[in-house]
């Protein structure tokens, strides 16, 4: 509970921090004195990212979380698995048809229903399953779709929008297009609701089904909820990784695999490495700002590394 807490102050203070960043100075006298271009900008722009950040750091979390409780692997990830490229596959294939959002939702999440299933039936038949090998067929099976999505970007003349895209930026959220994310509300809080069963899947089909639970359906259940979370992210902001892959890791380091008494834990700390990356995103060329993607990836490989070699027999 107290480190619970701890996370909570820091997520509240970096995202008050976030709403003052920008390259237009806000002046908070200027709201209470009734000029309102200035609510205007933070209703409109700083509260909607501030909140979005919040949301998509939150939910890969969870979803990272989910997925090394299903899979007893601390490598896997929606990345690693090749979720990602999935739904980024799913979005550029409705982007051919349709500008739609629900039509790129819906379409992103079929594709990632059937990437997910496909994942895990690949890791049901290999005999050796090595910790290593396991996100190792993840991460080449994304590839392959990668490699497929970046055809189709080429054939459709989509590749410099769709590849600026996928790296994953808040620059664009405003008000009114990225309330799809809180799709991923509910799919956190049947996390939560099934995050006991998650752990017990994970320990094997014979212990589950001892215990009278049904192992296919609850890991069915949990790929749902990761390609929901998937799908909605990619939809809306792009792929951003290895947020799915550390906060988890660093969290069962702190207080085991338990996933019921870690979840909490692992949500608040993912919105609050994903609100401190945005932030550094947008001071390091102030006003201008990078991709979140890019300053993720580079934190996240260097954590990852830090805790392969402080915790290598742990994990």
């Amino acid at each position: 509970m107290k480190t619970s807490i701890i996370l909570i102050i820091i997520t509240i203070f970096l995202s008050i921090i976030s709403i003052f960043i920008g390259a237009y100075n806000i002046e908070w006298a200027n709201i209470f004195k009734g000029d309102f271009s200035d609510l205007f900008i933070l209703i409109d722009s700083r509260l909607p990212r501030m909140l979005a950040v919040l949301t998509t750091g939150m939910s890969l979390a969870v979803a990272g979380l989910i997925m090394q409780a299903l899979t007893g692997n601390k490598f896997v990830s929606p990345t690693t698995a090749g979720v990602s490229s999935f739904s980024s596959l799913g979005v550029v294939i409705a982007l051919i048809f349709t500008k739609s959002y629900m039509a790129r939702l819906s379409i992103s999440f079929v594709i990632t229903i059937v990437g997910s299933l496909l994942f895990v039936y690949l890791i049901q038949k290999i005999k050796y399953k090595d910790r290593v090998m396991i996100p190792l067929i993840g991460m080449m099976l994304g590839a392959c779709i990668s490699a497929f999505t970046s055809y189709l970007s080429l054939k459709f003349d989509m590749s410099q929008a769709v590849s600026g895209w996928l790296q994953g930026s808040f620059t664009n959220i405003l008000r009114g297009n990225y309330e799809i994310l809180y799709l991923t509300i509910p799919a956190i809080i049947v996390s939560f609701i099934y995050a006991s069963k998650f752990t017990i899947v994970g320990m094997g089909d014979e212990f589950s089904i001892n215990l009278g639970l049904n192992p296919k359906l609850i890991t069915f259940i949990g790929l749902v909820l990761v390609s929901i979370i998937s799908a909605s992210v990619v939809v809306t902001v792009g792929e951003i990784g290895f947020v799915g892959l550390i906060i988890p890791n660093v969290i069962f380091l702190l207080k085991g695999d338990n996933l019921k008494k870690s979840i909490l834990d692992t949500m608040f700390l993912g919105g609050a490495f994903l609100m401190g990356a945005d932030i550094i995103a947008r001071l390091v060329i102030f006003p201008y700002e990078i991709s979140v993607g890019v300053v993720v990836s580079i934190i996240g490989c260097i954590l990852f590394f830090g805790i392969l070699y402080i915790n290598r027999r742990r994990i």
